[in-house]
């Protein structure tokens, strides 16, 4: 609710300034909801531009858990996009477009543990074991900074009202770190396989990788002028 009425007033104040400023031609409010692989309370907030097949987005993103304050997430993103078949009279709009993305995410992990020595090549997942940091709750702090590259289309249902679609992929860089450790302490445990990679990536070492970045999503968008 609380975000509904930041977009209603976000809107009500561009409108008003927008009736005779010609700077607000084109210029559209994004927003967007938590999608499907985003599952977690999500919103983004937008403000995008277009020149004539051209187009620039900026967007600032929040989430939280509902039901309890253990996880959070901050993302900032840059949109240039470029129309291949824009024609006012048409009421779908492709385009193909360029993504900087910085995401942030916080979550407060229980009774945990996460690898502090490297594998090797010649695991025994049954026998052999490697040095983990156990902890009773810890923070971790995930960074990632990436572009993708991808397509989208832009429908126009009224005068002022549009839905964008998109989908998009590439390359980030994700840097994980554990903060906050309560009662931490260093054990030998057995190597858990496929699992390590599972359930927030806790058991991973804490470093930064190169990783596949993935981006779907469907914006609600509001014209301005």
């Amino acid at each position: 609710m609380k975000y509904c009425m930041l977009i209603f007033l976000i809107v009500v104040s561009l409108k008003n300034n927008a009736q005779n400023n010609q700077i607000f031609k084109n210029t559209y409010v994004y927003f967007t909801p938590s999608t499907l692989i985003e599952p977690k309370a999500y919103v983004r907030l937008g403000i995008g531009k277009d020149f004539k097949h051209n187009g620039l987005l900026v967007e600032l993103g929040y989430g939280k858990n509902n039901n309890k304050i253990d996880y959070s997430r901050y993302q900032a993103r840059i949109l240039c996009r470029h129309y291949f078949m824009k024609n006012e009279e048409n009421n779908l709009k492709p385009y193909v477009f360029l993504e900087l993305f910085y995401n942030q995410r916080k979550t407060i992990i229980d009774s945990g543990a996460y690898r502090i020595e490297d594998l090797n090549d010649d695991i025994n997942p049954y026998i052999d074991t490697f040095k983990h940091m156990t902890f009773d709750q810890a923070t971790q702090n995930v960074k990632k900074i990436g572009s993708n590259l991808g397509l989208g289309i832009l429908t126009k249902v009224s005068n002022h009202f549009y839905i964008d679609t998109y989908f998009g992929f590439g390359l980030a860089m994700r840097n994980v770190k554990y903060e906050d450790l309560f009662n931490p302490s260093i054990k030998n445990l057995p190597y858990q396989g496929a699992r390590e990679w599972a359930d927030l990536e806790r058991f991973s070492l804490p470093k930064t990788l190169a990783v596949f970045s993935l981006k779907f999503g469907i914006s609600f968008v509001y014209k301005i002028k």
